[in-house]
């Protein structure tokens, strides 16, 4: 239940292709508010699922009259902003991931993207970065597809993640009747305005 990669979780090198290509210029292209994070896991009862209120990040992407290429993508998640609905799942997160306020952000940087496939309308590549969680910082690799309607960009994915490679302990209640998995899954559709084609 604790990811967020959080990363979660994240984003890319990609290549697109340009009609027009006539300068490139470096633009940082901010997350737009359709962006949306949510983890998913088990437990020995039943599955979670816990939404994220806010996601914060950006691109920074090569333009010459369309996006041509991003070369740099950051995503950051404060731990309280993690809701699973239930008080008790909330405080038992919060305190997993946050470790009494030292680790309140989870984030992803991007190192690289290894193009699978690409056209005027989608892409889909194999993203490699660093996600940070409760203060361990661990290399990742996972798969993301691109769509393209109009002016936006949608990238879409998940990673998954295993809690006790980032030192924390699968959550328990009820006495340890109710423990939860130790691999969680991180969704991410992460929605970026594009400038109009100059």
């Amino acid at each position: 239940m604790k990811t967020l990669l959080t990363a979660i979780l994240m984003a890319t090198t990609f290549v697109l292709p340009a009609h027009a290509q006539a300068q490139s210029d470096s633009v940082t292209l901010g997350f737009g508010p359709e962006t949306r994070m949510w983890v998913t896991g088990t437990s020995t009862i039943h599955d979670w699922e816990c939404k994220v209120a806010s996601v914060d990040g950006s691109l920074t992407a090569q333009i010459g009259g369309q996006l041509s290429a991003i070369s740099a993508t950051t995503v950051a998640v404060k731990v309280d902003d993690m809701d699973c609905d239930s008080g008790k799942m909330n405080k038992k997160l919060r305190s997993a991931l946050n470790d009494d306020n030292r680790t309140p952000v989870i984030s992803f940087i991007m190192d690289s993207a290894d193009m699978i496939n690409s056209t005027t309308e989608m892409l889909s590549a194999t993203i490699t970065g660093q996600l940070t969680l409760a203060g361990v910082t661990r290399a990742v690799e996972f798969p993301v597809a691109g769509t393209r309607t109009g002016n936006t960009m949608t990238f879409t994915g998940s990673v998954p993640v295993r809690m006790t490679e980032y030192g924390v302990d699968p959550p328990k209640a009820m006495l340890g009747t109710l423990k939860t998995g130790d691999d969680v899954v991180v969704h991410f559709e992460v929605v970026t305005p594009l400038p109009d084609a100059q």
